[in-house]
């Protein structure tokens, strides 16, 4: 047993002894890799919006400023985008962006449950007004979602963004 340490010393010694004189130069390489590795780390962090995420998942807990209804409005900006390509794709992507939205909308307003379909189930007119039409238009997002050959075309789509318009209007979302 005291052969091996006496090797495993002897080794080390070596090692020291062969390195010793670059020491300098690999303490100076090895902090310059340092630095670029933190730097890519905090530069992707930035990029990936993770970050940001969080900052404002934070700040709406806090009740710091009006996060929901600024990230609501840009949504809202992003499906109007979406309604004048006029592509098939778009207006689908535009009619997901507002469901989508309204999800968040009703988790905030305190509904509960595991999906959206449960959510809705809690409201009735007094709520929101246009429920049915709601319900309507979700039943159509989650054909867009699960039927690849579902097709929809630009009147259709205004016909239900305005239906979501609607309720965001009424929970006072956008003007």
């Amino acid at each position: 047993m005291e052969d091996i340490i006496g090797q495993i010393l002897n080794f080390r010694d070596f090692v020291i002894e062969l390195f010793s004189p670059y020491f300098g130069w690999i303490k100076l390489v090895s902090l310059i890799i340092s630095g670029l590795l933190l730097w890519g780390i905090i530069y992707f962090m930035i990029k990936s919006t993770f970050v940001n995420m969080k900052i404002e998942q934070w700040m709406d807990v806090l009740r710091v400023g009006d996060l929901t209804k600024r990230r609501s409005i840009k949504g809202w900006a992003k499906i109007q985008k979406s309604l004048r390509l006029g592509d098939e794709a778009s207006l689908k992507l535009a009619i997901i962006e507002a469901n989508a939205i309204l999800d968040e909308l009703l988790k905030i307003s305190g509904c509960i449950g595991k999906n959206m379909d449960e959510r809705l189930k809690q409201l009735d007119p007094s709520k929101l007004s246009n429920i049915s039409d709601v319900w309507s238009a979700h039943k159509i997002c989650q054909r867009i979602i699960l039927e690849k050959d579902f097709h929809i075309n630009k009147q259709e789509t205004e016909l239900i963004i305005n239906i979501y318009k609607k309720s965001f209007q009424e929970y006072q979302l956008i003007d």
